[in-house]
């Protein structure tokens, strides 16, 4: 006897990337820092959404002052803590490629991606955000681009 293969019906679809950089104002990114401390929103995620990875690029060191620098959502670090986004470094950072240097530098709690569904909090509009927060002194320089790799069945990302 032969196995039958259903196929489905419905594609779930591919995977999908939204690309914003973030910065000093002076290198004119779509998310300028504007004060030392706080939290900057770089994505608006709509339940339902698979968020699979997300991926820092620098493009240039950010200097003038210690930043420190977490990624995530409720879960401030959630995607990337202080350690792993050191502000001096340039090029790539993967949540998905995250490897322990040490104790003192734990895995995200979202390296295998976070599905955002009822449990989630949600601005009035039906969106979660992904923000970079950031402590410290405010860089006078510096330039990334962050990835967001994800996929929705209902909707688009803002």
């Amino acid at each position: 006897m032969s196995a039958k293969i259903v196929t489905p019906s419905m594609s779930p679809g591919q995977l999908d990337v939204k690309m914003v950089t973030v910065g000093a104002a002076t290198d004119l990114p779509d998310v300028a820092f504007t004060t030392s401390t706080g939290a900057l929103t770089l994505f608006k995620v709509p339940i339902g959404t698979l968020v699979y990875d997300i991926v820092v690029r620098k493009l240039t060191a950010f200097t003038s002052g210690t930043p420190a620098f977490t990624l995530g959502d409720t879960d401030v670090d959630g995607y990337l803590a202080a350690l792993s986004l050191v502000a001096t470094d340039v090029g790539f950072k993967s949540v998905k490629a995250w490897i322990a240097s040490s104790a003192a530098q734990p895995a995200p709690a979202y390296r295998q991606g976070k599905m955002y569904n009822s449990d989630d909090t949600y601005d009035s509009d039906g969106y979660a955000s992904i923000v970079l927060s950031v402590s410290g002194a405010a860089p006078a320089a510096g330039l990334a681009e962050v990835y967001l790799f994800h996929w929705n069945r209902n909707e688009h990302i803002k």
